[in-house]
């Protein structure tokens, strides 16, 4: 059985799992996310998610493009360390609306194909409306969001180096 943080950590891998993502994604970005040491190697991945180091550093590679975990650097170690990115949750979410807003500007080009003042036509212009304001709501969230967070430095988030 596991204990507590294990199976959160497993969780995490289930939850990117079902995603469409690799699990191991989603269990190292749990792991990073919960451990209080401020950066782990390819070796703790390793060892503590019981993986191959091939599989730790093809998983960390691919959230690092992914921008939810970042590659940082010890003085005097040749070693990567990583860390979860402090606002991987925000360019998650923006990459999220940014693909809704892809299927907008293919919804104006359908509305550009239906007959004038046919059902369809009103159809789809609600549904431009919807992602329309969807994008305003979103965009003033994160401005509020912004404004309103603890500085950087009394939350414990450095400038992270690649």
């Amino acid at each position: 059985m596991l204990n507590d943080r294990d199976a959160l950590i497993e969780e995490f891998g289930l939850y990117f799992e079902h995603s469409g993502l690799p699990r191991i994604l989603g269990r190292i970005y749990g792991l990073l996310l919960i451990t209080d040491e401020y950066s782990l190697g390819l070796d703790d991945l390793k060892t503590q998610l019981i993986i191959s180091k091939a599989s730790a550093s093809t998983g960390a590679r691919q959230l690092t493009t992914y921008g939810m975990i970042s590659k940082v650097s010890r003085p005097g170690d040749r070693r990567d360390y990583y860390r979860a990115f402090p606002d991987a949750f925000l360019e998650t979410a923006r990459a999220g609306v940014q693909r809704l807003l892809e299927l907008r500007d293919l919804l104006r080009r359908a509305v550009d194909l239906a007959s004038q003042g046919s059902a369809t036509e009103a159809r789809l212009r609600e549904t431009l409306r919807f992602y329309d304001e969807m994008e305003l709501w979103f965009d003033d969230f994160v401005r509020r969001y912004l404004q309103s967070r603890i500085a950087p430095q009394e939350a414990g988030i450095l400038k992270e180096t690649t």
